[in-house]
Order: structure tokens, then C-alpha cells, then sequence
């Protein structure tokens, strides 16, 4: 958690962030649920297409039309091709995390690196990172910033939720929380979650007038796109508390009434 500048906000003595806990935050000892945890409550239909797509690549690309295999070798391929997303997943969050972290070391010591000079072992990986991060510095080329927190955890003692912000600034002279989005697919869920962020930091002691906006940096050289959040915040934020009570219940419900592999366990 680094605040570069005061904004306001007056962080939660007791606030624990754990990066690899179960659970991430914590306020003393009270458990806090995490923002995209809560998220994960909504479908995500776009997903079941693009694992289907990810399948279908795959097999268009290993099936040999003109070789005859055996039932273990097209067991084997059809088990690689159910997994060929899992890959590609995990290589784009490796390469998200890492652009990240580049743009947060970039506003912390307030210099910017060579996009040529960005190295990594994977080549497909090193030009994700170094399309995202050169999206980052078209984005700073288009706006007046001044960064005010940067991958700041906060919390709530209202909704008794967590989340870390990846940056506190005041974008062309209005102070907003803004987001940074590497992934493909931009879903609103994100209004949803930052709606919360800026409960929180209201809650905290920021003016309500905060603004909400998320920028998309792109992994293969299309720049950046953002999104200047103008939903109803009141209602994203109900909306938000809804998709907790949601959360809480299907908990419940599990820990009560299901039995190890989630069927409901039946009266005898």
C-alpha cells in the first residue's frame, strides 16, 4: 500500500493485506471478502465461448487429417486441446501481472522504462508487456496525471469487503480511482467493482465526488482504450451489496446443506 500524496483518505490502522492468504484481507480479526470475489457471483458467459474457441484452435491445428491414431493417442489429444486454455490463460495473466507491476514501478519512482529494453524468456509473453506498458505511456501522453496512491488496499467496516486500487490520481484535474485492465475481454462487472473501491475510500474520508474509470491496456498493439465510468453510482453500489448478500448465502447454503461434493444432503 503506497500513498504518494494526501487525497483524504485515511487508511484502517487494523488492515491486514496478505497477498497468498485465505482470506487476502483482514481487519484485526474480522474477515473481509474480496471485491472479485464477490464478482465472481455474476455468470461469465463470455468465457464458456472463448474456452470453446481456444478447444477448437487447438485441434485445427495438431488433428493430422491424414493420419490414423490410435484411441489412447486421440485421448491424449482431445484431454490437450480441454487444457489448451488453461494455458493461454496462464500466459496472459503472467504477462498482465507483469505490466502491472511495470506500471506501478514506473509511478513509484516516477521514471519510465524503454519498451525495447523490457526482456522476457518467452517471447510471446515479452511482447504482451511491452505492448500493454507502451499502451500505459500513450495513456499518460494523453492526459494530465498526478498519482496520488498506487496499489492501495482498502477496506470496509461497513460491508466488510477488501480490495486493492491500482491508482489514486487526478486525471486532467478531477480526482478519480482508476483501474488498469490487461485482459482481453472487458466486462462490466467492472463498474460493479468500482463502485465498491470508491465506497471505500469514501468511507475512508475521500469527497464522494470521486470519478470511476478504467483504462484497457492492450496486449497487442492497439493502444489503450478507457471507459470514463458514468453509471448510476448509487445504483452500481447496490447492485454491488446485492451480489454480497448473494455471496454470503451460497456459502451458507454449502456449509449448511451441502455435503463434500456439493449435492444437497438429503433427510433420511
Amino acid at each position: 500500500m503506497t500513498i504518494l500524496k494526501d487525497f483524504g483518505y485515511t487508511p484502517i490502522k487494523e488492515l491486514v493485506f496478505k497477498p497468498n492468504g485465505r482470506p487476502r484481507y483482514k481487519i484485526g480479526k474480522i474477515l473481509l471478502i474480496g471485491t472479485t470475489t464477490i464478482l465472481g457471483v455474476r455468470d461469465k458467459p463470455f468465457l464458456m465461448w472463448w474456452t470453446t474457441k481456444e478447444n477448437y484452435k487447438y485441434m485445427k491445428t495438431h488433428w493430422d487429417l491424414k493420419k490414423k491414431y490410435t484411441g489412447k493417442e486421440k485421448e491424449e489429444l482431445l484431454m490437450a486441446a480441454k487444457k489448451a486454455w488453461t494455458i493461454k490463460r496462464d500466459k496472459a495473466l503472467d504477462a498482465g501481472k507483469i505490466a502491472h507491476a511495470l506500471v506501478q514501478k514506473s509511478i513509484l519512482e516516477n521514471k519510465r522504462f524503454k519498451v525495447e529494453k523490457i526482456i522476457h524468456s518467452d517471447e510471446t509473453c515479452q511482447k504482451e508487456i511491452r505492448s500493454a506498458y507502451q499502451a500505459f505511456l500513450e495513456w499518460e501522453s494523453k492526459h494530465t496525471v498526478k498519482y496520488y496512491a498506487t496499489e492501495l488496499c482498502l477496506g470496509s467496516e461497513k460491508s466488510f469487503t477488501g480490495g486493492t486500487v491500482d491508482v489514486v490520481a487526478e486525471v486532467d484535474n478531477w480526482l478519480e480511482v482508476v483501474d488498469w485492465k490487461t485482459s482481453k475481454f472487458l466486462s462490466e462487472d467492472a463498474f460493479l467493482q468500482m463502485a465498491n473501491y470508491k465506497a471505500m475510500l469514501i468511507e475512508g474520508g475521500v469527497k464522494p465526488t470521486i470519478g470511476r474509470r478504467v483504462v484497457k491496456l492492450s496486449k497487442d498493439d492497439s493502444g489503450f482504450k478507457e471507459i470514463k465510468i458514468k453509471s448510476d453510482y448509487a445504483r452500481d453500489y447496490k447492485v454491488f451489496l446485492s451480489l454480497l448478500e448473494a455471496y454470503r448465502w451460497n456459502r451458507d447454503i454449502k456449509k449448511d446443506f451441502k455435503d463434500g461434493y456439493g449435492n444437497l444432503r438429503l433427510d433420511k
